[in-house]
């Protein structure tokens, strides 16, 4: 994940305990203190599919887990 960042295209989060070539002269910057990192989620599926019990059940309850930030989600 950290050869697209060293390219130049983006950023990558990664476990503290990763490690990278040195020769990729990135940055390290931790997520801790008062503010929390947010995420924008797309989500995308096939025409038609929105309307199926199954597929409605999850996205209403990922809608639901985002709206209240349930922590450890995944």
């Amino acid at each position: 994940m950290a050869a697209p960042v060293a390219g130049g295209r983006g950023i990558c989060l990664l476990p503290r305990l990763a490690t990278f070539p040195l020769s990729y002269e990135l940055v390290r910057i931790p997520l801790n203190g008062g503010v929390l990192p947010m995420w924008r989620l797309a989500g995308f599926l096939r025409r038609g599919w929105g309307s199926t019990p199954l597929v409605s059940d999850r996205l209403r309850a990922l809608r639901e887990s985002a709206r209240l930030r349930v922590a450890g989600l995944s």
